[in-house]
């Protein structure tokens, strides 16, 4: 009998406290959510800044990969900018029932403090 494919679940509802990339105008959050090979993101929060709100569910297929990489980045006309970023591991989620529900720091590439998100995560 095969196993049920299972799903990785992420709400990621907000984020605050973002470091600012951009010197004119207000910066345009979105989240970006890479597993294994694969990516998804949420939409951008247009003028966001350093407060954004996203309260979407990203569903990934899972097949027990150890950790995904969550990147908050600036959306911009030429290219878009990472903000802050946050590894998160998996292996405590393979348990049935098991959650995280909480806010985790972002980094920025210089390994800097670049803000906070509110993500949910659990496995189905």
């Amino acid at each position: 009998m095969a196993r049920a494919a299972l799903k990785l679940n992420l709400d990621i509802m907000q984020a605050r406290n973002l470091k600012d990339t951009q010197s004119l105008g207000t910066q345009d959050p979105y989240c970006r959510v890479k597993l294994g090979s694969k990516q998804q993101k949420t939409k951008t929060h247009e003028d966001g800044g350093k407060t954004a709100v996203w309260n979407r569910r990203l569903i990934f297929n899972y097949s027990g990969e150890q950790k995904c990489i969550v990147e908050v980045m600036n959306h911009n006309t030429l290219s878009d900018n990472l903000i802050g970023s946050v590894e998160l591991p998996l292996a405590a989620l393979q348990n049935p029932g098991a959650q995280a529900d909480q806010w985790f720091m972002l980094y920025d590439a210089k390994r800097r403090k670049a803000g906070e998100i509110k993500i949910k995560l659990f496995i189905s």
